[in-house]
């Protein structure tokens, strides 16, 4: 047995099954040398479209809860190696390191992006209505409006170079150091500690990526897998009582 990715490409199978059987029903006077050529073809074909290297397409699996307001909250302060300079990023509502930093023009206070954009629903729902539009600052209370607060990516150089400066621990545990934003996304898509899904369609077991990589991913009952035989595919759990025959009936009806 070999490994498939579950988004097989099965147009291309039918295609091939489609050829077989007019090869089979139309042209069975044909020398036996071209039915060898054929399911050589059919094979490579399997081989370059359907096998996939396990661990390379599965590599970077996203954290579960990534985008969860508690998940982008900033980081803990323990974290942070350098802390002199991290406490000059701290938001004063988590009173973490941001993951995604905002300042607010009119004052120059930071925060992190979720931290000020919840401050400012919760404002809405409390304020007078003269108020309009405008939220207090949490820190200063001078009003500033939603469009008031500049992201990173607006931050001058020196505050960005600032900002990159802050060395972080992984938040799991792992050995991996950082800034803020690489932090961010190791523990995101690379730290063998994160939180993910099971890949493999109607599975979804939730297990930590190195437990994923070392005890479950070969062994999932989801696993796809083709039959060297009829090349169909077919889940792990059903190598025992697959029937090649069965199933190319079951294929050229689907036709």
């Amino acid at each position: 047995m070999a490994f498939l990715n579950n988004k097989t490409t099965q147009s291309d199978f039918a295609a091939n099954l489609k050829i077989l059987y007019f090869i089979t029903t139309k042209c069975i006077s044909y020398p036996l040398f071209i039915f060898n050529i054929f399911f050589d073809l059919l094979t490579k074909n399997f081989n370059q479209f359907f096998i996939m290297d396990i661990t390379t397409s599965i590599k970077f699996l996203p954290n579960i809860y990534a985008g969860d307001d508690d998940y982008e909250e900033g980081f803990d302060d323990n974290l942070v190696i350098n802390k002199e300079l991290g406490e000059c990023f701290l938001c004063p509502l988590c009173f973490g390191i941001p993951r995604n930093p905002v300042v607010i023009k009119k004052c120059g206070h930071g925060f992190c992006e979720v931290c000020i954009a919840k401050h400012v629903i919760e404002s809405a729902n409390h304020s007078s209505k003269d108020r309009g539009f405008t939220t207090k600052c949490p820190v200063c209370s001078g009003l500033f409006t939603k469009f008031d607060p500049i992201g990173y990516d607006e931050f001058n150089i020196p505050s960005k170079k600032a900002f990159n400066l802050i060395q972080l621990k992984c938040p799991y545990g792992c050995s991996y150091i950082g800034s803020p934003h690489e932090v961010d996304d190791h523990q995101t898509y690379e730290c063998p500690k994160r939180t993910v899904f099971c890949p493999y369609m109607d599975c979804k077991q939730k297990m930590t990526y190195e437990k994923l990589m070392a005890e479950h991913i070969m062994n999932c009952e989801k696993l796809i897998i083709y039959c060297e035989s009829c090349f169909l595919p077919m889940p792990k759990a059903e190598v025992s009582t697959h029937n090649c025959k069965d199933r190319l009936a079951q294929a050229l009806k689907c036709m």
